[in-house]
């Protein structure tokens, strides 16, 4: 099937055996290696109309580099902390931010503290947590999620911020530097 699209191009007006050439390599190469990303957002919401959990600039404007990661993403095996980076063969997080997170996976929120008293930076924006998501038929599960939440802020790589724009600052004071690649 890749030969025929090739053969299809090679037929275009214009179009040369040099620039396919060309568009292979470059293609290669941007597919080559690991993208770094400096901070992970946490974000439980997977419907494609829900509102991204961080709307503002401020760490675009700070020069950091973001992408979001769900309780799914924290499961996966390369999700572990080593010298103070989430996922260090992968995007090599710096800190991790969970920014109005009203209810998360008790797994998460395992999962999360684990990394943080392995030393990863975490900052919280406004601390909301109603529980966890779906059925939690006696509560127990939503207060052990409380109970970690309460954990969490209590550690030193932990930090708990009142709005959007504090963020970047406290990431700069959590030496998560801004990466330059």
């Amino acid at each position: 099937m890749g030969f025929q699209k090739c053969m299809v191009l090679v037929n275009l007006p214009g179009v040369t055996t040099k620039n396919i050439s060309t568009f292979r390599s470059n293609q290669y190469i941007l597919q080559a290696g690991v993208a770094k990303v400096d901070i992970a957002i946490y974000w439980e919401e997977y419907g494609l109309d829900s509102t991204p959990p961080f709307r503002d600039t401020s760490l675009l404007n700070a020069g950091y580099t973001y992408e979001y990661v769900s309780p799914e993403n924290l499961k996966l095996p390369g999700a572990s902390v080593v010298n103070r980076y989430l996922s260090p063969d992968g995007p090599a997080y710096k800190a991790l931010v969970l920014n109005w997170v009203q209810n998360t996976t008790l797994d998460a929120a395992r999962q999360i503290l684990e990394y943080t008293q392995n030393g990863f930076p975490v900052v919280l924006n406004t601390l909301v947590s109603n529980g966890l998501p779906g059925i939690d038929v006696n509560g127990t599960r939503s207060q052990e999620v409380h109970d970690l939440m309460a954990q969490l802020l209590t550690l030193p790589t932990v930090k708990l911020v009142q709005d959007e724009p504090s963020i970047s600052s406290v990431l700069h004071r959590q030496h998560c530097p801004i990466s330059s690649d």
